[in-house]
Formats: C-alpha cells, structure tokens, sequence
C-alpha cells in the first residue's frame, strides 16, 4: 500500500451526505457517494375498539436507523383513543458510507515511463545541448571504423550501463571504474575521440576478472601497479583506431612529455603501419612503447604488471568482431 494514495470524501452533510469531488486528472476513478437508506416504519399500533396505543418498535441495529412506528388505530367515536405511534428503540447513530474510496498510484507513478535516451546511458545530468552532443558523438563513433562499431557493440552486449556528467577542472574526459561514470570538463570535448578512449576503459573494466578498479587510485591518491598499463592500452586503442581524418597521437604527444621528435616520429610510423595492415601488433613492440610510455608520462606512470603486458582487451574486440 506504500505506493498508493487514498481518496475519500467525509462530508455528509446536513441531510445525509454529498457527492465525492471527480477525481482528478489521470487518477482513479471514485465512485459516486450513495446516501444510506433507512427501514420502514413501524407498524400501527393499537385497534380501532380499544384504542391501544403505539405501533410495534423497530430496532435499527448498528447500521440504520429503527423505523418510527405509526399512529395507533383507536377511533374516537368507538371510545377509544388514538393509539400513540411505535417508539424507534435500540437505534445506534449510523455509519455512513463513505463519499467514495479508491485506490490509484501516487502521482510518482502516475508519470509514463521514460523512454530510453541510449542503450548506454544509464543516467546523466547533462543539458539537452549536451546531451545532443554525447548523442552525436556515439553515432560518429560507429561509423568512424570497424572496430570502433565492434566496441559499441560489445558494450551493448554486455549490457553496459553508464552515467554522463559534466566535471571542471579535470582531464577532457575520464572514466570512473566504481561509479561507472563519464564526465566531461567542458562541451567541446563531448566528442568520438574523447568518449572512445573512455567507452574503452568500460570496456576493459568488464573485460579484465575483477574490473580495472584495481588498477586505479589509493584513497590517497596514488596510483596503484597496473595503472599505467590500463591507460597505455587505452590510449593505443585510440592512436590506432582513429577517424582517418584525425592525427596521432593520444599516447605520445609532439613536444610533450620529454620525448624526441625522432621517438615521436617512430610511435606514429608504428601506429601508422599497423593501421594500414603493414604490420601486426606484436608483444614485444607494443612492451617497448608501454616502457617508453611509462618513462615520459608522468600523469599516468605507475608500477608496471606482467599480466596486462600485452594488448588483451584490444585483441578481444578483434576476435568478437569481423574486422580484418
């Protein structure tokens, strides 16, 4: 009964109540109050002969009225008096029925239920511009590659769910593995390339047994062993997996993080030909650039684990798919 209302009219009014108010908009129907109905009188009383008075009583229980009896049935010009009418003995004050009693949902579930806004969103409290954007931004990621398509597909299989919020002061776009949330810091980045690196992460965070928690932040804020292999993989994903009409890279950056142009020149050429089917990507190349990474990105370094050495998530998403 926690999720219904009562309605009910309890004004009887003077002369044995009113109707109940229609129901409101939506609401359940009430029925129209009926007034309580009373007995019969009580039968005549006394005989014409000896003028006996009072008719029979009537006892009204506990739900009517008793019925007041008749006049009694002397005649005057016989010598008898009027008999007196029946006394109403016995009579409890009456119930009244109620105007009208219904049942119907509180006004909270009264609502139509929401449509669903996306397959992958759970919730968000993003602005209808915003949300605009992320909208646009999944559709982009579909048609931007193969395997872009085989990842949003994976997490619908899944049944992933996720919140989208908006959060200052932060990267363009991060993943949290404990609320499985996606913020932004600010409209411009609700793109395909920021929303892929982090549809990556849910991606990895049901992929790997125990989710990529583990692999995050203390309470204090340090990174945890594994951190920096996560965010690499990730980043790969989105250096090799790109819109064609982007440049690389997410990984290494030119004229960031202390590394060579000639270095940098080396990751693009790699990203590059494996991209165009020139080359697979092998362990041993995708452990030297995790080292390198881990070397000239201070934001993301950490102690490095052997079991997430190699690309696994990425290489599942190949095997799901019918990429070539």
């Amino acid at each position: 009964m926690d999720d219904y209302v009562r309605f009910y009219c309890d004004d009887y009014g003077s002369s044995g109540g009113v109707y109940a108010p229609p129901p409101s908009t939506g609401g359940g129907s009430i029925p129209g109050y009926t007034p309580p109905s009373f007995p019969s009188p009580g039968t005549s009383g006394g005989s014409t002969s000896s003028g006996e008075s009072g008719g029979s009583s009537y006892s009204g229980g506990t739900s009517y009225y008793g019925g007041a009896g008749s006049a009694g049935g002397g005649d005057p010009s016989l010598g008898g008096s009027v008999g007196g009418g029946g006394s109403s003995s016995d009579n409890s004050t009456p119930e009244f029925p109620k105007g009208g009693l219904d049942i119907i949902p509180r006004p909270e579930y009264m609502r139509d239920p929401q449509p669903e806004v996306h397959p992958l969103i759970r919730s968000h409290t993003l602005s209808t511009y915003q949300l605009d954007l992320l909208l646009k931004a999944f559709n982009d990621l579909q048609v931007e590659g193969c395997l872009q398509k085989a990842l949003y597909d994976a997490l619908i299989e899944r049944n992933v769910k996720l919140d989208f919020g908006m959060m200052t002061g932060t990267a363009p776009a991060a993943y949290d593995p404990r609320t499985k949330r996606i913020v932004f810091n600010d409209d411009s980045n609700i793109s395909s390339a920021n929303l892929k690196e982090e549809l990556f992460h849910a991606w990895q965070d049901v992929y790997y047994q125990g989710g990529i928690e583990q692999y995050g932040k203390d309470a204090q804020g340090n990174k945890l062993p594994g951190y920096v292999n996560v965010e690499f993989e990730a980043k790969v994903f989105s250096d090799v997996f790109n819109n064609p009409n982007f440049t690389c890279c997410y990984a290494f950056r030119p004229g960031a993080d202390n590394l060579s142009e000639s270095l940098y020149r080396e990751y693009t050429n790699w990203v590059y030909d494996i991209q165009e089917k020139k080359i697979p990507m092998q362990d041993g190349d995708y452990q030297y650039w995790l080292n390198l990474f881990n070397q000239h990105s201070p934001e993301y370094s950490s102690s490095m684990l052997e079991s997430l050495s190699t690309p696994r998530a990425i290489r599942e998403l190949l095997a799901q798919s019918d990429c070539e």
